[in-house]
Parts: C-alpha cells; structure tokens; sequence
C-alpha cells in the first residue's frame, strides 16, 4: 500500500524534533520528525502533545506519515506492546536508520484548575495564554526504526528527566544528552521546583546504565568568535535550555545558544570532543539528579536539623541538670 502523502500547510505545531536523514539505499534525503506541541481549545485542553512521527521529503516538499499516535498495533514495541507517551521539548536525533527520542514533557492527566499557570509551558511558546495542565517531566529513551517503522523502548537507568536539551548521536547508536530543563513538584513542599543542566549524559545501545561525564579542565575548549567577548565566559560552559547542538563527522559536538532565565546570559559557541578518535572522556554511571536528587538533599538537611535540634535540647538538659546538681550542692554546704 501506498503511504499517504500530506501537504505540509495542514501541519502547523510548535517544539518537534527530530534530525536529517539520508538512507543508503536511497537517492533521496528526508527530514525526520516526531511530536511537538498544538494550541488547544484554550477553554478545556490548553496545549496538545503529539506523538506522530513524520518524513519530510526535500526534493518533493511532501510529507509522510510514517506513524500515527497512537501508532498501529504492529508498530509497538514488540517485547510488551508498549509504545511511547506523546511529549513536546524532548530531544531527537536520527543515528543510521533509527530515531532516538530522549525525555520530553507529557500533561498530567491529574488536572486542577487551581494549579493553572502560565508558566506550565517553560518555553514561553504559548505565554498569552492561561493553560490547564500540569507538565509531566518524561525520562524514557526510545527507538523508531525507519525501515521496520516499529517502535523499541531503550531501557535506561537511572531515570533522567530532561526537556529543551539537545541530543546527538554517533555511527555506532550511542547518543549523548546535554543540558535542558526539569519542572517538577516537591513532595515536601508541593512548590514547582525548577532545574538547568549543564551535564552530558551519554547512553550505549547494549547497556542500561546512563553515563555521565565527568569533566576537566581541558575537556572542553572554548571557541571565541568575535574579540569582544568577555574573559569570564572562558570559566566554562554554563547550564542552559532551549540551545542547539551538532556533532560534525570526527565525533565533536558544538553547542550554541539557549537561555538561562534569558538568552543574554548565554554566549559562545562551544566544542567536546564526545566520540572522536582521541576522546578520552572520564565518564561515570550518572547518578540520580534532578528532584530525586533535590528531595535527598533536603532529607538529609531535615536529618541535620532534627539531630541538631535534639543535640541542642540534649546539651539544654545537661546544663540544666548540673545547675541544679550544683544548687543543692550550695544548699547542702550552707546547711552544714
């Protein structure tokens, strides 16, 4: 069956990703691209997250779906039928005959109106607009093979959400992640806790584990594109979302751009050797970061302070007991 061809002005959305694609059994290069992001009817749904994955054709301007979302049923994973949960701001890379998707942001179905904010779309993409939903932060890796057009999740650990981050990937089907954005609610306080990384996360195709780089000094250099750059931006590479990244055929990634809190704190274009020849990267099992790693942080501070507290209210009790041990001691001397 011919698959159907759709004109591209009846597909306007926001945030898809996705990577350029060029098949060695075919003359012709394609643009890939999966889910992203549509406006709503902004009085029940607010932003709509998509989960299609469509080929653009350069040389005839058409696109082809390639999978609906939900996706057919022969196009899940085939080891348990799952399939991936339709986002926007997740990163995107094509590798060979794969598309890789990282993290993302999916709306909760658990919806309050008194959680409304506009902040709940961190890219300030539909900041006009007063949204509905609560952004779940999304961890999972999954794989879209463009020739069987099936689905296959890449099991990774430890969970690492990300959203606006940026992905690459080598020959071989490893990918490497770096910086983003995680939006979550702390079960302590119940505020929107809010992180930008500035990490690299690296993912092998054979192994479960994330990877993260552990940086020195002359990992990474810095490329000064014009003279009037200032000498703090040589300090090292600062945490970011929204930037984008390419990895040129020797295996090095340049990143540029993004934002901060705003895009003037962001400057420089920037280089890590990540999978060339010579790469000599000390990289470690990642551990868990983000609000998992924030809330361990304030259990332990609660664990501090609390053992303060009764240290404090121990020492009180002794002081106290020996005041008056020496009270009764006076007592008993004048008495004598």
């Amino acid at each position: 069956l011919k698959k159907p061809t759709i004109n591209i002005s009846i597909l306007p959305r926001g945030e898809l990703q996705g990577g350029h694609y060029a098949p060695q059994d075919d003359d012709k290069e394609y643009f890939i691209f999966h889910g992203g992001v549509i406006q709503g009817d902004l009085e029940t749904s607010g932003e709509v997250a998509l989960g299609d994955v469509w080929k653009y054709d350069y040389e005839d301007n058409a696109l082809t779906l390639l999978a609906p979302y939900p996706p057919l049923q022969w196009q899940h994973d085939e080891r348990n039928q799952l399939y991936p949960m339709a986002r926007t701001a997740h990163a995107a890379t094509v590798v060979g005959d794969e598309l890789i998707i990282h993290g993302g942001m999916h709306p909760s179905e658990d919806i309050l109106d008194e959680m409304s904010s506009t902040f709940s779309s961190p890219s300030d993409s539909y900041a006009t607009y007063k949204t509905h939903a609560k952004w779940k932060p999304l961890t999972d890796v999954w794989v879209f093979n463009l020739k069987t057009l099936k689905w296959k999740e890449r099991i990774q650990f430890p969970q690492m959400a990300r959203s606006y981050h940026t992905l690459v990937g080598s020959d071989d089907g490893q990918i490497a992640a770096f910086g983003g954005f995680q939006q979550d609610t702390s079960q302590y306080s119940s505020e929107t806790v809010v992180f930008v990384f500035k990490d690299l996360l690296i993912s092998r195709p054979n192994e479960m584990y994330w990877l993260k780089l552990m940086p020195s000094a002359d990992q990474i250099s810095h490329s000064l594109v014009r003279q009037s750059y200032r000498n703090n931006y040589l300090l090292g590479i600062t945490n970011r979302l929204e930037h984008s990244a390419i990895l040129d055929k020797s295996g090095s990634m340049f990143v540029w751009g993004g934002r901060f809190q705003t895009v003037n704190q962001i400057t420089g274009l920037w280089r890590l050797d990540v999978f060339t020849e010579d790469a000599n990267l000390h990289l470690e099992v990642a551990p868990p970061d983000g609000i998992e790693a924030y809330e361990k942080e304030l259990e332990a501070l609660h664990l501090f302070l609390v053992t303060m507290m009764f240290m404090s209210l121990t020492i009180s009790s002794l002081l106290s007991s020996m005041r008056r041990r020496g009270e009764d001691q006076e007592t008993i001397e004048r008495s004598s």
